[in-house]
């Protein structure tokens, strides 16, 4: 998020804008009187800032943004663009730093317009984040309610099996016990054809033993 930004001639703003009650002026001033002379892309990072700058002719573009990687290449494309914004509003022959305060508010709602839409296109990358954070979460939850609905399904499944087989295996004993009953039946017929046979045995052989005596 771009907190502070400016533009100077040297080490004399031009314009500024901020909408914090910060010390980045003070700050950026005593950069602008150390910088080096040449113009290319420069940082310093000061607590949790990174003031990056740049010189452009005789004019320093400068601002202050969060310090973290993201914000370093984001800032320097500010810069380009406030740059080219400076050139388009300069570029008829007017002389900013003697044009009078109604140039300097000018330049200073440019630097704020500028900076609204960029803190704004940050606002909704982070929106489109949280949006696709919570795209993902329904995803996963989605996911895990399928998972459960799988493994209900797959238990239902199984219980229907087991119910089947528990029935099998009734009617498997039904048909044992009645097997086993019909098999006894004709056990006890038998035993008692081999009962009646072994006495006529007997008898005959009573019968052959009298006519012999």
């Amino acid at each position: 998020m771009i907190k502070y930004a400016l533009i100077s001639r040297g080490s004399l703003i031009l314009a500024d804008y901020t909408d914090q009650e910060t010390d980045f002026a003070v700050i950026s001033k005593k950069i602008l009187i150390q910088q080096n002379k040449n113009q290319q892309k420069q940082l310093f990072i000061r607590d949790d800032y990174i003031f990056c700058f740049f010189g452009h002719q005789e004019q320093t573009f400068l601002c202050v943004c969060d310090n973290q990687d993201k914000f370093k290449q984001i800032a320097f494309q500010f810069l380009d663009q406030l740059k080219d914004a400076y050139i388009q509003e300069t570029s008829y022959g007017k002389d900013v730093e003697n044009s009078g305060k109604s140039q300097q508010a000018i330049l200073s709602l440019m630097i704020k317009n500028l900076m609204d839409e960029y803190n704004k296109g940050e606002t909704v990358v982070k929106q489109l984040q949280n949006l696709a954070k919570l795209e993902k979460d329904i995803e996963q939850v989605n996911e895990i309610a399928k998972q459960s609905i799988d493994k209900l399904m797959d238990r239902e499944l199984k219980i229907s099996n087991i119910e089947g087989k528990s029935k099998y295996l009734s009617i498997s004993s039904n048909e044992l016990k009645y097997n086993s009953k019909r098999l006894k039946k004709k056990m006890e017929g038998s035993n008692g054809i081999n009962y009646y046979l072994l006495i006529l045995i007997i008898l005959v052989f009573f019968a052959i033993y009298k006519y012999i005596l």
